[in-house]
């Protein structure tokens, strides 16, 4: 089946991001799925801020009639000005991973995108998502536009679950990808490099210069080697930081998801509110210790220890005003101490693998059967 992919994720400067929408699409290559077209990130972006700044203003009691009308607006909007990939495609795939978790402009674009299609009487699947706390009005939306959704870590499929009826639990595209690194080796001690990133809190201005200090001033008393990697241009505003206190530092936007997980295998620890950093760090056979990030998803990476059965108890991520004071003594004796250690051997990749996978064979199925009815 042909189908035109929807992304709004930053797949040319973030790795995590890249190596999603690559995943996604080497999975639909599996099952003959063909990719016919691809809309970009920002594409239609201006015809929406109108409705997010509508959206703003209006009381959760607004007249759905009248937030219908707005949205339908920006749809046409979306139309008039000749932004329609769908001439060629059977079927819409929107990866929701990078912007439908934020209730902003960025995620009614994208259910913008799944109206437009659905105008044009295409299913449409949403993949790989983390849907948060929203306006009423998405939900009424995603309902509306959005045949079946999959969403990428259980605390999005519990929240969602009593508004979509064809929602399905996934896990990351990230996991379908060949060959994880990780095996079933003990927790290096005796090796004291730590890799650090605070994640995407810094750019919101909820993780300050104060917080990345303290972070890895405390960090520098624990470990031989402290490396601060930076991701995206926002994280080069805490590189001098780092370099003043004798910290390497580490660029990864250029780098792939492949390079990125052989380049943290070298360490013994790492420590991330990036849910994408995390994972690869844990495919690479790293402890990690998560940070809080914007929405749920790390709590929800955590969640899914449940799948091995050395899985251990939920746990919370470290709140950004965390002193990381316990971090190597957690790496030794985790039982004793509040850090949260995740352990690659509490998680069965096969099964998150699988779960990834399985979540592109139900949308191929459901576009199917929508095709033939």
């Amino acid at each position: 089946m042909r189908y035109v992919l929807i992304n709004d994720t930053s797949s040319t400067n973030n790795p995590g991001c890249q190596a999603t929408v690559a995943a996604l699409q080497a999975s639909y290559r599996r099952y003959d799925a063909r990719c016919v077209g691809r809309v970009l990130v920002g594409d239609g972006y201006e015809h929406f801020v109108p409705f997010t700044e509508f959206l703003k203003q209006s009381s959760q009691s607004e007249s759905p009639h009248l937030l219908q009308n707005a949205f339908d607006d920006c749809v046409d909007a979306l139309s008039d000005h000749g932004l329609d990939p769908f001439g060629e495609c059977e079927f819409v795939v929107i990866n929701g991973e990078g912007t439908m978790h934020h209730d902003r402009t960025g995620a009614y674009l994208l259910l913008g995108w799944a109206a437009l299609a659905k105008q044009r009487g295409l299913p449409v699947a949403v993949v790989n998502c983390t849907i948060d706390s929203f306006h009423p009005f998405f939900f009424r939306q995603l309902n509306r536009s959005v045949d079946w959704l999959a969403v990428r870590e259980p605390c999005s499929f519990e929240f969602v679950r009593p508004f979509h009826p064809n929602v399905r639990l996934g896990a990351d595209a990230i996991f379908s990808m060949p060959a994880p690194i990780v095996s079933d080796r003990p927790l290096q001690t005796n090796r004291t490099r730590v890799a650090y990133t605070p994640g995407v809190l810094s750019y919101e201005g909820i993780v300050s210069e104060t917080t990345v200090r303290s972070h890895l001033q405390s960090l520098r008393q624990q470990f031989d080697e402290v490396e601060y990697l930076s991701i995206e241009s926002e994280d080069r505003a805490f590189e001098p930081i780092a370099a003043e206190l004798d910290c390497s530092v580490h660029s990864l936007g250029a780098f792939c998801a492949v390079d990125i997980e052989a380049a943290l295998a070298s360490f013994n620890c790492l420590v991330s509110g990036r849910y994408h950093v995390c994972i690869f760090g844990l495919r690479a056979g790293v402890p990690v210790v998560p940070l809080h990030s914007n929405t749920w998803k790390m709590r929800g990476l955590m969640r899914f220890r449940y799948l091995s059965p050395r899985g251990a108890q939920q746990c919370e991520p470290l709140n950004h005003d965390s002193q990381l004071a316990d971090v190597a003594a957690a790496l030794t004796a985790p039982a004793r101490y509040e850090t949260p250690i995740l352990s690659p051997q509490e998680f069965d990749f096969e099964k998150l693998s699988a779960l990834a996978e399985s979540n592109i064979a139900c949308s191929l199925v459901h576009a199917q059967e929508a095709a033939a009815s």
